[in-house]
């Protein structure tokens, strides 16, 4: 037995002009001490780009 399909109405977005602003205010509430996180981040893996099937360590600063 088949379902119909659903219907789903256009969703429109706005963008206002003060969006940048925005943004830096969720950065730089973001980077507060008190909204990072405890837990150990310091280790990503990274793509050596002189040879891309070697995956390398490397410690990123905050």
């Amino acid at each position: 037995e088949r379902e119909p399909p659903l219907r789903v109405r256009a969703l429109m977005m706005t963008i206002g002009l003060d969006l940048p602003r925005q943004i830096l205010n969720a950065q730089i509430e973001a980077r507060k001490p008190e909204n990072i996180k405890e837990e150990d981040v310091g280790g990503m893996l990274v793509e050596n780009s002189r040879d891309p099937k070697k995956v390398r360590k490397e410690k990123l600063e905050p």
